[in-house]
């Protein structure tokens, strides 16, 4: 007989798997084992049907009775501290080998997973393991190996996933995160036995890594979600070996708590990426779950005593308040400096680096416009000599300037931002009344004297058909969007560019690649522009008119209506396809329609939003058609408009004879004044009115209003028309390029070699702003050494490996004046410029400019050095100024 205290206890779930091996092998009906002659389990186990009695004995007597009471179809277990010659043959002869079975947990294990081997170092973890595999063995059994070896890795994996109550590939650290973002997977790991769960969290610190244990860890003392504390840890641990302020040491302190004592930083940055790496690939939609989340890491660091940690987050919803806050402070001025924006441009990179700054959301895009509000109001204001010149800066300029701030004035819901963006919006409306009061005296005087008094390159409503339109000679599509304003047009116009169109503009007398405006009739209503523009004259008329006096099938609102299954009605798709049709023009009224009820300046005007735009350009692309786009009038947006009325008045107009224009009013007159009488006095400002309040309105002299888009496009590979060109890149420069520090470029050596003696300054930057909270980047001074008296662009050009390089390149090199023009302008913003921006200054479009830019690289990238590379957001052309120098050795003179 063995010393009891050297014999183990036999557990229910060994002891059913040797009664599973018996009525498996069914080579004996006794099987007996050694062990503590215990047994808390049932006396009969059912396996399979077949009943398998489990018996404690201490005798051969008590063994013998066992074995008589057991039935010839029934199987027994004996569990003893006897040895085999102590219960004799009486009872070994029933045996299978005449032997007493030492119980072995281990030998079980290799079949639970259909194996035949072991790995021996999983025996080292110790009985624990066995133990838990068949007590936790799942109702569809373990996992089976395919090639007979069992791997501890193998067996382990399945373990912790049947605690954590999982399913699936193989764990690893972002895959555990989403398993223990699961409350119940959570709870089942708690709810496990603290030596199971501390050997596991073992095991996975060797196979998974710290930041994998630590997740257990932390899931095993709190219910909050494992991604929450990432995302909370990622603010605690940002750097693991940078400095840390007091607060954020204190919380670093209070976490420990969670983590059964000190937490390596390390491991805490590891689980922060791992669980900034699953958020993301979930995505960052608004889910409950994530949400939740996301509540819960805030919540965490409130408790940690580290609230304003959140705000560090480029994850957590407080840390993009906190930035657009920045911003809103950046901005908090009656009178917006170079200063403020520099602020606003540092603010915008932090913002836009927040992965909740999706591009569609309307506080992201409002922060955006606000910046590019503000870049506008730092760039001098150049007075126009004429209404031309007028007109022309509407399309270049103010069209962009009024989408930006049509944003803005849409707003934030944090209070503090909008009151940012309403000084913002009121300094941005002032320039504009200011424009649109310059402009308003120069149309009337321009309208006043009559005709002989034509534009060079902004013709008449009138006269479009006759000097635009028919001149193209091209099968096109006319489609005039009833009150589009050249804010609108900036919009629907980079649409079309999405679905594969290109611009065309006019470059006739050798003007400027630019975009087109027209010029309305006054007062700028549909009864008199749309007819003029059909009619070809100056006339006043109705729908029926436009249709009597246009020469060609027009089709308007009610003409477009399609039978089922139609987008497009039977005869406008007639008309498209008829090849000897030159041009089909079609009415769309959406827009006009806006004005009555909804709010034109809030809607993004894509193509889709527009009612059978979209679909007008697919078949003109179907019919090869060129597509022209226009307007009769724009329009301006209700935003705390003043009511005058006034008997006999158009919303936004009145008769001569109402009075004399008082301030914000000017008087029409002349052929081109087709209100009755040939008089009409029109508002300048915007935030005039005559009639009931409306969403917008249109019928003044303001910009918006008398400045008609005029776009043409065609698809690439179609010949441009006679004249005409594919269109650089239409946004104005301030668009897309940042404010640049007041601090000069250097033109020449002796300018350098004077600098070299000052100290360097800071330019005004962000550190001028109380309680920042971020360290933001700014633009570095640009320092490249150049000849005397020479640009660096043009050193580069007159340096012998320029050319060599040029005659490398051979064919395909870039003429010397345009690299010259793209490296001023890279130069000039200090290495950094948006492609758009280049291609303005190539006069090319932006897709020509993807093989400018191939060609530029050939040049200066000498032995493949980046000189000249793109950034990863595939739009910013990056110049090395630095590398440039070396390369082209620009500085060797000026040692």
């Amino acid at each position: 007989m063995m010393e009891s205290t050297m014999l183990p206890t036999a557990s229910t779930a060994l002891v059913r798997e040797y009664a599973k091996r018996l009525v498996e092998q069914k080579s004996a009906r006794l099987q007996v084992l050694q062990a503590l002659p215990r047994w808390e389990g049932e006396p009969v186990m059912d396996v399979g049907g077949t009943a398998v009695h489990v018996q404690p004995v201490s005798s051969q007597l008590a063994a013998i009775e066992a074995i008589v009471d057991v039935s010839e179809d029934e199987f027994l277990i004996l569990l003893t501290d006897m040895s085999a010659a102590d219960l004799g043959d009486a009872v070994m002869v029933h045996t299978r080998n005449q032997s007493v079975e030492i119980l072995d947990q281990w030998s079980a294990v290799p079949s639970l997973f259909g194996a035949t081997a072991l790995d021996r170092s999983l025996t080292q973890r110790g009985n624990w393991v066995p133990a838990a595999l068949l007590e936790r063995r799942p109702a569809s059994g373990w996992p089976q190996v395919p090639n007979g070896s069992l791997t501890g890795d193998v067996v382990l994996f399945a373990l912790l996933s049947s605690v954590l109550g999982s399913t699936g590939p193989d764990l690893d650290e972002v895959r555990l995160l989403e398993i223990l973002d699961n409350p119940s997977s959570r709870s089942a790991w708690r709810n496990a036995p603290l030596e199971l769960r501390q050997e596991l969290i073992a095991w996975t610190s060797d196979v998974l890594g710290t930041a994998a244990s630590l997740a257990l860890t932390l899931a095993s003392e709190s219910p909050i979600s494992t991604l929450a504390f990432g995302l909370a840890f990622d603010v605690l641990w940002p750097d693991i070996s940078g400095s840390a302020e007091p607060n954020q040491v204190a919380a670093r302190t209070r976490v420990e708590r969670f983590g059964n004592g000190p937490i390596n930083a390390g491991a805490a940055r590891r689980l922060a990426d791992s669980a900034i790496a699953m958020v993301l690939r979930r995505g960052l939609n608004d889910t409950p779950q994530l949400m939740q989340v996301l509540t819960q890491a805030e919540e965490l660091l409130n408790d940690l005593g580290w609230a304003e940690g959140a705000e560090r987050s480029s994850i957590l919803p407080q840390g993009l308040a906190a930035r657009l806050r920045m911003l809103g402070q950046a901005l908090d001025t009656d009178n917006v400096r170079t200063e403020n924006v520099l602020a606003a441009e540092g603010a915008l990179r932090e913002i836009l680096g927040h992965h909740k700054a999706e591009p569609t959301n309307p506080e992201i895009v409002a922060a955006q416009m606000a910046v590019r509000v503000g870049r506008w109001l730092t760039r001098v204001e150049k007075p126009t000599a004429s209404l031309e010149e007028s007109l022309s800066l509407q399309m270049t300029d103010g069209a962009w300037i009024d989408r930006a701030r049509s944003a803005v004035w849409s707003g934030s819901v944090h209070e503090s931002i909008s009151v940012s963006y309403n000084k913002l919006a009121d300094q941005a409306a002032a320039r504009r009344a200011s424009r649109d009061g310059v402009a308003a005296a120069q149309a009337s005087k321009w309208t006043q004297a009559g005709a002989g008094t034509s534009m060079q390159s902004v013709p008449c409503i009138e006269s479009v058909l006759e000097d635009v339109v028919r001149p193209l000679k091209s099968r096109s599509l006319l489609i005039v969007l009833d009150g589009m304003s050249a804010s609108n047009a900036t919009e629907i116009a980079e649409g079309a560019a999405a679905r594969g169109w290109q611009e065309q503009v006019r470059v006739a007398n050798g003007g400027a690649a630019q975009r087109m405006a027209a010029l309305a009739v006054f007062p700028t209503v549909t009864t008199y522009s749309r007819t003029s523009l059909f009619a070809g004259y100056l006339k006043a008329g109705q729908q029926s008119d436009e249709k009597a006096l246009f020469n060609g099938p027009l089709f308007h609102k009610n003409d477009l209506r399609a039978p089922a299954g139609q987008r497009l009605s039977t005869e406008l798709s007639a008309a498209l396809a008829d090849q000897h049709q030159p041009l089909v023009a079609v009415v769309l009224n959406t827009i006009d329609d806006t004005l009555a009820k909804h709010d034109p300046g809030g809607t993004q005007w894509r193509l889709e939003n527009i009612q059978y735009l979209r679909e007008l350009f697919d078949s003109a692309l179907e019919h090869g058609r060129t597509v022209i786009l226009t307007s009769d009038h724009g329009h301006v947006v209700e935003r705390g408009s003043t009511s005058r009325p006034v008997p006999g008045a158009g919303t936004r107009w009145r008769p001569e004879t109402s009075g004399p224009p008082s301030d914000g009013e000017i008087l029409f007159e002349g052929l081109r004044v087709l209100a009755p009488g040939g008089k009409a006095v029109l508002p300048w400002l915007e935030d005039i009115r005559y009639g009931n309040l409306q969403a917008g309105y249109h019928g003044g002299a303001s910009l918006a209003e008398m400045a008609i888009p005029l776009l043409v496009f065609s698809r690439p590979g179609w010949p441009s028309p006679a004249g005409w060109a594919p269109a650089p890149p239409q946004a104005p420069v301030w668009w897309n390029e940042r404010v640049i520090a007041a601090e000069p470029v250097p033109g020449g050596r002796r300018e350098q070699k004077s600098a070299r003696k000052k100290k360097q300054t800071a330019s005004p930057s962000l550190e001028q702003m109380p309680d920042t909270l971020f360290e933001l980047e700014h633009p570095p001074a640009v320092r490249a050494p150049v000849g005397a008296e020479m640009s660096i662009a043009e050193s580069v050009l007159a340096s012998t490996i320029y050319h060599e390089q040029s005659e490398r390149a051979g064919r395909r090199a870039l003429t010397p004046g345009r690299v010259q023009a793209i490296l001023q302008v890279l130069v000039e913003y200090r290495g950094r410029v948006h492609k758009d921006t280049l291609a303005q200054a190539s006069s090319v479009s932006s897709a020509q400019m993807n093989s400018e830019l191939a060609a530029l690289k050939r040049l200066l990238n000498v032995e493949g050095y980046p000189v000249l590379s793109q950034d990863s957001d595939g739009v910013t052309v990056l110049l090395d100024l630095k590398l440039l120098s070396e390369q082209f050795e620009l500085d060797h003179q000026s040692a």
